[in-house]
Formats: C-alpha cells, sequence, structure tokens
C-alpha cells in the first residue's frame, strides 16, 4: 500500500498522531530479517537487497555476494560440524579464555601474524565510545629478514623460525604485541599453526636449512594454478599451497618471497600475492587458504587457464582490468567480486573472518585498501574528479534552480535490523558490513520515499553522496529541488517541514524518544571535534528564537522557544541543543536525520562543494609540475568502507 502526498501539507498537521494516521501501516521503517538466501550461493539477505525484476519471486540470486551465481570461491568451506575443536572453542565457546581471545583479537593476530603492516593509523578516533579502526594514506604489508640483527628480539615471521614452539616462544610473541595477552592462548595457537598453517610449516623448515647452510638463497615460492582442486582446497598441505625453493641470483618471480638471511630491505608483499591475507591474518585463515590472484575463473563460462601467467611489474596493479589475456568477454574474478563474497553469512559455512571483531574492522578495510590500490582508483577520484562533479552538480542549479532542503542522514547503530543480525557477544562495531548494508537499503527507501511518493513535496532534482564518519558510520548528505508550489518560502511553509524543538513526551511519545537519542548536538568543550578558534563550529548552543526567520545567505533561524529540557547521562539538554529535523523523516527512519532549508549563493556553493568533496583527505603540497603527483593524497578510510565491496552507488544525480 503505497500512498503519495506530503506527510504535512501545513503546521497543524506537521505532528506524531496525524503523521502515523496517515501512514500507520510503514512508520517505522522495518525492512524485516536478514533471512532471505540468495539461491546459488546461499548467502543470507534482507528481500529488500534484491533487484527490483526479483522481489516477488519465491526465491533469487543475488548480485553483491557471489554475481548471481558467476563467482564461487574455495575458500575456507568448513562445515559447522567438522570445525576443528580449537576453532570451535576459540570463535564459538563462552569459556573467559575463549571471550578474552576474540574482545583482543587485533593483539592476538599482531603477535601470531607472519607480515608487519605498514599504515598510519588514525588516532583521533580512539578513546572512549565505540571502537573503530581507521587509517590514511597507503597500506602495504611488509616481510623482513629470516632472522633479526644480532641483539634485536625476533618480530613477526622471523618467530617462526628462531622459536622452540615452547612456551619460550609464545612469551616472545606476548611481549611484541601486548603483554596483557596469555601465553596459554598464544602457545595453543603456535601450535596449531605448526601443525595446519602451511606457512608456518614453510617458516619453521627454512629455519632449519637456513641455519644449516648459511650460503643458500631461498624463496617462499606460492603455486597458483588456474585450476584449483575444490577437494583439496580446504586444508591444504604446505606442497599444494608454498614450499621454500632454492634459487639462483636473479631468478626470483614477481610473487616470489626471497628469504633474506640477516638484514637488508624489507620487502612489501603485493596484493596480488594470493598469500596476501593468509600471511597477515593467521588468525582468520589458520589453514594458509589462498586468495584471490589473476587467473581464478568465474563459472559458468567458456574459459580459458592461464597457469604460467606471466606478469610484468608494470601491469600488477591492473591485471584485473587487463582484457588482452582473454578472448571475448571477462571471465576472470575481481578482487571486488573475491572480497566481496566472503563478507557474508552462510547457514552451513564457518566464517571466521566474520567473528573477528576488532579484528574484521582492520580485514575490512584491508580488502577495500588492496582493491583500491589495484584499481589506481585515486586517478578516477582525485581532486580533478571532484571539480568536474562540483561543475555537473551546479549544473542542476542552472537547469532546475537553487535547492530547497538539505539533508543529513547517518546510520544508527542500535537499528533493529542491525541488532538482530548479532550473534551472542557481538557489538554493532563488530559488523560495520552489516550497519552499510541496512544503511544502503534505508537510502534506497528514503530517496523513494523524497522522489516517488513525494513525502516532503513533489521533487524536480536531486543529487546525494555517501561519506563516512571519523568514527566509521556511513552518512549521506541528500539536497533536492522541489517543484515551485512545495518551496518553502515562509515562516509557516518553513516549520512544516522544519522542527528544531524537543517533542511534549505526552503528545508525541514515540517522536521524543526518537528525537531526544539522535537530534543533541553537544555537549560542547575544547577537547570537541566541533571546536573552533571561538567555540562550536556550527554556533551550538543555538539562541532562543520565538519564532522561525528568514535570514538572506544563511539557513533560516528555526523556531526554538525556552522552556523544554531532557536530561542524559548527567546532561541537560534544551531546544537550543535541538539538530533540526523533520518530523516524518525521524518516525519513519529512526536515525539521525539533519533537514535544512538553504537560502542565498553562499549557502548554495557551500552545498555542493559540501557534497562533491569525496573523501577525508590530508594533503601535502609538492613541487612536482605533474598533475598525478602534485599532492599526496591521504584519504582516510574506516570499516564502514566495506560498503564499497559491495560496489554500492556511493553518488547520484
Amino acid at each position: 500500500m503505497v500512498n503519495e502526498g506530503a506527510a504535512a501539507i501545513n503546521v497543524g498537521g506537521n505532528n506524531e498522531r496525524n503523521i502515523k494516521d496517515k501512514y500507520f501501516w510503514e512508520i517505522p521503517l522495518d525492512i524485516g530479517e536478514c533471512s532471505d538466501r540468495c539461491k546459488s550461493c546461499g548467502a543470507f539477505h534482507w528481500k529488500r537487497e534484491r533487484i527490483v525484476a526479483d522481489f516477488h519471486k519465491e526465491s533469487a540470486s543475488y548480485s553483491i555476494c557471489c554475481q548471481a551465481g558467476t563467482v564461487s570461491l574455495p575458500l575456507d568451506k568448513l562445515k559447522f560440524g567438522d570445525l576443528h575443536p580449537f576453532l570451535n572453542d576459540m570463535f564459538f565457546s563462552k569459556n573467559r579464555d575463549a571471550k578474552s581471545f576474540r574482545e583482543h583479537s587485533r593483539m592476538y593476530n599482531n603477535a601470531l601474524t607472519f607480515t608487519s603492516a605498514g599504515v598510519c593509523v588514525d588516532a583521533t578516533v580512539q578513546g572512549r565510545g565505540t571502537y573503530c579502526y581507521r587509517v590514511s594514506g597507503e597500506l602495504h604489508h611488509i616481510i623482513g629478514s629470516v632472522f633479526p640483527l644480532d641483539g634485536e628480539v625476533a618480530k613477526f615471521a622471523q618467530i617462526f623460525l628462531v622459536g622452540d614452539n615452547t612456551e619460550n616462544e609464545a612469551e616472545i610473541r606476548r611481549n611484541n604485541a601486548w603483554n596483557q595477552l596469555s601465553n596459554q592462548i598464544l602457545l595453543s595457537w603456535q601450535r596449531f599453526l605448526t601443525s595446519f598453517n602451511p606457512y608456518a610449516k614453510a617458516y619453521r623448515s627454512a629455519g632449519s636449512i637456513l641455519k644449516a647452510n648459511v650460503r643458500k638463497t631461498l624463496a617462499l615460492k606460492t603455486f597458483e594454478g588456474g585450476r584449483l582442486n575444490h577437494n583439496t582446497y580446504n586444508a591444504p598441505s604446505i606442497s599444494e599451497v608454498a614450499a621454500i625453493v632454492q634459487m639462483g641470483e636473479g631468478n626470483f618471480a614477481t610473487r616470489d618471497i626471497q628469504l633474506q638471511r640477516v638484514g637488508g630491505t624489507k620487502l612489501r608483499i603485493h596484493e596480488i600475492h594470493s598469500g596476501y591475507l593468509a600471511l597477515r591474518y593467521p588468525i582468520l585463515f589458520p589453514y594458509g587458504e589462498q586468495h584471490w590472484h589473476p587467473n581464478y575463473h568465474m563459472e559458468k563460462s567458456n574459459r580459458m587457464y592461464y597457469s604460467d601467467w606471466k606478469l610484468l611489474d608494470l601491469f600488477q596493479y591492473i591485471i584485473i582490468y587487463n582484457t588482452n589475456f582473454h578472448v571475448g568477454r571477462r571471465t576472470a574474478i575481481s578482487q571486488l567480486e573475491w572480497y566481496a563474497y566472503l563478507l557474508f553469512n552462510r547457514n552451513d559455512v564457518v566464517s571466521l573472518p566474520l567473528r573477528g571483531k576488532r579484528l574484521f574492522q582492520e580485514f575490512i578495510v584491508d580488502l577495500y585498501l588492496c582493491i583500491e590500490q589495484s584499481r589506481l582508483r585515486f586517478i578516477r577520484s582525485g581532486p580533478r574528479a571532484m571539480v568536474q562533479l562540483f561543475q555537473d552538480a551546479m549544473a542542476l542549479v542552472t537547469t532546475y534552480r537553487k535547492p530547497s532542503l538539505f539533508i543529513t542522514m547517518t546510520a544508527n547503530s542500535k537499528w533493529n535490523e542491525v541488532q538482530q543480525c548479532l550473534k551472542p557477544g557481538e557489538i554493532a562495531s563488530d559488523r560495520p558490513d552489516i550497519i552499510a548494508r541496512v544503511f544502503n537499503i534505508k537510502l534506497k527507501m528514503i530517496i523513494r520515499d523524497l522522489t516517488k511518493n513525494k513525502r516532503l513535496g513533489s521533487v524536480k532534482s536531486y543529487v546525494y553522496t555517501v561519506e563516512f564518519q571519523k568514527r566509521g558510520l556511513p552518512h549521506a548528505h541528500i539536497i533536492i529541488i522541489l517543484n515551485e508550489p512545495f518551496i518553502p518560502k515562509t515562516i509557516d511553509g518553513i516549520d512544516t517541514l522544519v522542527c528544531a524543538e524537543i517533542p511534549d513526551p505526552d503528545l508525541e511519545p514515540d517522536l521524543h524518544r526518537i528525537v531526544t537519542a539522535t537530534m543533541f548536538h553537544g555537549p560542547c568543550s575544547p577537547s570537541s571535534r566541533c571546536w573552533g578558534r571561538f567555540g562550536c563550529k556550527y554556533g551550538y548552543p543555538k539562541a532562543y528564537v520565538e519564532e522561525t526567520t528568514i535570514r538572506n545567505d544563511a539557513y533560516p533561524a528555526y523556531r526554538r522557544r525556552a522552556g523544554t529540557s531532557f536530561a542524559r547521562n548527567g546532561k541537560i539538554f534544551t531546544n537550543r541543543d535541538v539538530v533540526p529535523y523533520n518530523k516524518y523523516l525521524s518516525l519513519q527512519y529512526e536515525c539521525h536525520i539533519n533537514t535544512e532549508i538553504p537560502y542565498g549563493i553562499k549557502a548554495l556553493k557551500y552545498l555542493y562543494k559540501y557534497i562533491c568533496k569525496g573523501e577525508d583527505r590530508a594533503a601535502m603540497n609538492m613541487e612536482i609540475n605533474d598533475e598525478t603527483k602534485a599532492f599526496v593524497d591521504g584519504r582516510y578510510i574506516g570499516p564502514s568502507e566495506g560498503m564499497n565491496i559491495h560496489s554500492i552507488k556511493l553518488k547520484d544525480f
């Protein structure tokens, strides 16, 4: 049942009772359970993620998980009943050690990993509140020499060579990572990896060889044939995944890992190395599972195999788009398609990355940056692309006049749909992929409500962009240009669309609950992110205003009458602290939705530049007369960028 038209046509009708009476069947928006299984791969979805043509079918295949059946990966397809007891205990048990392991998963992984991560972690988002792993600049995995220098402590892969697989080795790992880790848990993990992980076995054997013969030059060589044995892939032996081989001078291939005895330059592991993830995340891929490489092919295609695919250094980052190796349409699975497949729950398959809690945040950021770096995406989303996008947006003004509404919608980690998907012991920040998918569905719904259903009036044109907060939550900036009769030009017209007061808890109880939970700003202090030279950059707390006032070249001064307050966490909030909102949108979407009415050319240009600015960046000027190298453009990436792995549209006109 769909009823088109404005939610409120005057101030008298702009209240909770009228809005809920008019749209009782749809408020609040509920997208249902994440229980619709993909017909091809079994991944769980919300039905709203189906394409329109499949929405009313009894079952359907989805594109964001397996490209409707064309992607099928030989990953860690371990049945729940077949999971090794140790892994089952660590990832699913409720005992104290298992809970501690999952809570500190990043630290345990750092103690057991073969490679280090070269990246600048953004410390400004750490501290109290929800944890968020956020980085800037380029991320790469580094591996050092086989043995540490004299007087230095062994680190990362070196520990597998010099260690004795006893409590002494576990102690070294604990001291390198974090001294609060459990020696017993580390000992259990290193023994498990030594028994089952091909890379751990390879390094143990390399240590023995190099200790016996200092003149040997060795490499860790990975086998990446075009046809992989799906039956033996689940628990590969060292001979199936990697081997220690003796190499002559200059005989190293692009993806071989040269094992230097001592010192030397630290080597970067290429993103196209099939062991890239397994070497960095041994607790997520304890069997050393191989991952994406350029010659792995789709299902259901007439394909050619290149088991001895030779890659030139020049092409190693763009190989997924190089079609010279293929006849006809693309048959190789791309990095994006491979990694997207990893980010879904399936009924009969254990997905350890999804149980990684804080480590999963690092993992999903790593996946995104692998894809971005391989595609050289910074060229397409650099400053020139942002200028072009701004010019396109400004062209809308030339054709359709200035914007009528500016709406900012932020994901709510407490949405019922998010909470229902969490496993016991998980919190929302452990599953940024779920938050991103729910947000994407609701973003599509709000665009539908604004455009097709005309909830705030008839729309002439719109533009939106999706960004990510410093703490990781996705949010959308939406600019709406309304048709002439619906443009708010009077005080009543503004008050019909925008409110900046705390609702009456007796007359509008649901709206009061939502607004007091999501629409307060502050309290501001010198330690707040909004704090500038002269106080809050956004002007909070605002002044009390008895009647809405239209101001030229700015937002209106919305009505904020004195006398209403609300206490939360020991702080008193008043109407001076309320972020402007629309009652229908708040009731429908139950999240932070700031609704503003811009006036004047200054506000107009600010809005369009704001939504076209791209990702957060830290730019350092360089005196090089080259457009690509003119800026070292360090964008910030957090876990909700996993949204991009699902090929979700981040901008639209």
